[in-house]
């Protein structure tokens, strides 16, 4: 993708980097608006929560924000009609990885776990009990603060959904005021053990 504003170019790596990002994001939402007009619907306005909706209309041009991050906006969403009823929301990877997994009983198991925390966004109605835990150690809180940039005063729960040799790791955050669930991680144990420097 050319950019003409390129062109004759003179300034820092930062301000290179923000006209590329900008480009980056006016081309995806013209691809955006011709989808629309094809489906006549508006697309951007049904994406929930409203803050993710604001950050794809408006994503910040400062790199030395913590959210100017390519790869982690979190799109899908799913709130269900039982319990707390809080909306569940993850990044579009997560989402494929969990339905790439060879095994149909393992993928159903990822499914009721969304349904559970959108229920009880604590996880207290997840079916195993026993594979749920809550990271409490300022070692691994430490880790997961440098690795997904979470405060350490956030509290982080983990479920283990494990099938025979198939063994996962869920992570999720609680944003109470969005009244929302937000799944930063869904990996194979082996995977959360190279990011994370630790087995579980």
């Amino acid at each position: 993708m050319k950019n003409p504003t390129l062109k004759g170019f003179e300034g820092t790596p930062k301000d290179f980097t923000k006209i590329l990002y900008e480009g980056w994001w006016n081309h995806r939402r013209k691809i955006i608006r011709k989808l629309e007009g094809e489906m006549y619907c508006n697309i951007l306005e049904t994406i929930q929560p409203p803050e993710i909706r604001e950050r794809l209309l408006n994503p910040s041009l400062d790199i030395d924000d913590p959210t100017f991050n390519f790869g982690n906006l979190q799109l899908k969403g799913f709130r269900g009609e039982e319990g707390q009823g809080y909306e569940v929301i993850c990044d579009d990877n997560h989402w494929d990885r969990a339905f790439r997994i060879p095994d149909r009983k393992l993928i159903g198991m990822c499914s009721e776990s969304v349904f559970c925390l959108s229920e009880n966004s604590k996880g207290l109605t997840l079916p195993k009990q026993n594979l749920k835990t809550i990271i409490s150690s300022r070692d691994q809180k430490n880790k997961f603060k440098k690795a997904y940039k979470i405060p350490t005063s956030k509290t982080i729960y983990r479920y283990k959904i494990e099938r025979g040799n198939l063994k996962y790791r869920l992570f999720w955050i609680i944003e109470p005021s969005n009244k929302c669930v937000d799944i930063f991680e869904f990996r194979s144990r082996k995977e959360m053990g190279r990011i994370l420097g630790y087995k579980d």
